[in-house]
């Protein structure tokens, strides 16, 4: 809803006001600097201007403090733009943590989100000047530019409606390569403000059509977009409930764009309104949930999907800005990198501690294995009761996985009665490279969705690069146990079991060790079985 602006020597203050008085004194400032067609237009311009400061500037207190305030921090946000949304960060992350800060007022805090919206926003065509909060071009579908080349050959182009199905297509083609062809990728994002083809998203050189493929598959697995399920359910209410949540995502996604605190990070709400919108109509389209019946008339029949989408950007176009609403500096892409090291977390926290014994000595004994951020190994024996192990060495520890291994076998660390290396059992080995296989593609994931966030972020491609393949890995993205209103957890664990399909069957796999708490260095440490 546009703010009505008040007559200049009408004597009305407030912050309606300012903020009105504020946007049309920064919309004829820009028009000043490269709108101007004449001498006449300008004095015109710069007459306005005047009658704009000297209302404010001849304000009585606290108003014109407010008016120096905004004119400042606007010119804060031009020069100095990164300095400015750290600023606002710090003061969302007060706001989520104690729910007030001390960096600023309520009043100074909406105008550093004013500043920033005029300068982040304005347009860059003829001097028409740029609401914000006016429906804004988000729903709109724009082209992704995405190309694909292999060697000897003319590279291919397609346009299409967001992120997540550029990068599809790109596996598909991939998909019709010689996996070990070498591929050059482009994707190219829409403008936000233009809705030109000029933001550069991804890029990739010297790739093979596998490591293409790979590499894509792992991007859409931790950022969520992945399909799931791709084909329509048995049940046609579960694809009505996947597609109820799939909309409640969109609305969600359209109204953390329009937040006034998702300045710096508004453009990553439109990739993900894109994906959403994409998913939306490809769900419902295999589901066959996209059209009415045929109308008797013959009239054109209507696209209940498409008019579904319309209802929500329309309802959320109809207000202004919310002043009040709850801050948040995180976005789905930080979601995405919290994810990430959460599974880290997790998997380095519960470890690995296996035991072997000397085939020649039974009751020597080895203990191996991950405990935090540390690999260890260290010798023991058993009584002649059996039942009391008495450790003869500290635990030694070792920075990676091989060194673990190849000091296991080494005379220098046998146990003083077997003075030979004892053999690590295959089963042993294949566990332990297993568990440093699944943490290197974890620290790897975490490394790749922090460098994709950033990369949008800063309006820079993200680079598909050959080195940034992932060791082999048994590791899967977990997805949520329970219905989750989130889209893409959307699973079956409130289906009646009479209703559920019956799984796959699962390959059989032993159970990970649980952690066990090692004696501390020097001690001798006796424990009852």
């Amino acid at each position: 809803m546009a703010e009505t602006r008040h007559n200049a020597d009408d004597g009305h203050y407030d912050e309606d006001t300012l903020r009105t008085d504020f946007r049309h004194y920064h919309r004829m400032n820009r028009m000043r600097g490269w709108a101007i067609v004449c001498d006449t237009e300008r004095q015109l311009l710069t007459r306005e201007i005047d009658i704009v400061t000297t209302r404010w500037a001849t304000a009585p207190s606290p108003w014109k403090d407010h008016w120096d305030h905004l004119v400042t921090v606007a010119a804060d946000w031009e020069t100095d733009p990164q300095s400015m949304q750290h600023r606002l960060d710090r003061i969302a992350s007060d706001y989520e943590r104690s729910g007030t800060t001390d960096l600023a007022s309520p009043i100074q805090i909406r105008n550093l989100l004013l500043a920033g919206e005029l300068v982040e926003s304005r347009r860059i065509d003829l001097g028409i000047a740029y609401d914000p909060y006016t429906p804004d071009r988000v729903d709109q579908t724009y082209g992704y530019l995405t190309s694909y080349r292999t060697a000897g050959n003319t590279t291919m182009w397609e346009s299409l409606p967001s992120w997540s199905t550029a990068r599809r297509w790109l596996r598909a083609r991939a998909g019709d390569t010689d996996p070990r062809a070498f591929v050059d990728v482009t994707v190219t994002g829409p403008d936000p403000v233009t809705g030109a083809a000029t933001r550069p998203l991804m890029t990739g050189t010297g790739l093979t059509a596998a490591e293409l493929t790979d590499q894509l598959h792992r991007i859409d697995e931790l950022l969520g977009t992945t399909p799931i399920p791709a084909d329509p359910s048995a049940h046609s209410w579960l694809d009505e409930l996947r597609y109820d949540v799939l909309c409640d995502a969109y609305r969600a996604t359209l109204l953390e764009h329009r937040n006034p605190w998702s300045i710096g990070r508004r453009y990553e709400h439109h990739l993900h309104a894109d994906d959403l919108r994409t998913e939306i109509t490809d769900h419902t389209s295999r589901a066959g949930l996209h059209t009415a019946a045929p109308q008797p008339d013959g009239d054109e029949v209507p696209d209940l999907v498409e008019a579904r989408l319309d209802d929500i950007r329309r309802s959320i176009g109809e207000h202004g800005p919310d002043w009040t609403i709850a801050p948040r500096a995180s976005t789905w892409l930080d979601d995405a990198v919290t994810d990430a090291q959460r599974r880290l977390a997790d998997m380095t926290t519960h470890g690995l501690a296996l035991t072997y014994t000397d085939p020649t000595q039974p009751n020597q004994l080895t203990a191996i294995g991950f405990d935090g951020d540390r690999w260890y190994l260290q010798h023991a024996q058993t009584a002649t009761d059996g039942r009391t192990i008495t450790y003869d060495t500290p635990p030694r520890t070792y920075r990676t996985c091989n060194e673990l291994l190849a000091a296991a076998t080494a005379p220098d660390v046998a146990t003083p009665q077997s003075p030979n290396p004892v053999t690590v059992p295959e089963t042993i080995r294949q566990r332990l490279h297993e568990l440093d296989n699944d943490l290197h593609a974890l620290r790897h994931d975490l490394t790749c969705v922090r460098q994709l966030r950033d990369a949008v972020r800063t309006g820079t491609p993200y680079t598909l690069r050959r080195d940034h393949h992932p060791a082999v890995s048994s590791t899967r993205i977990p997805r949520h146990s329970g219905l989750s209103r989130d889209a893409n957890h959307l699973n079956l664990t409130e289906t009646p079991d009479s209703e559920k399909p019956t799984p796959a069957p699962e390959p059989t796999k032993p159970p990970r060790a649980k952690r066990r708490q090692q004696p501390k260095p020097g001690r001798q440490h006796r424990r009852r079985l």
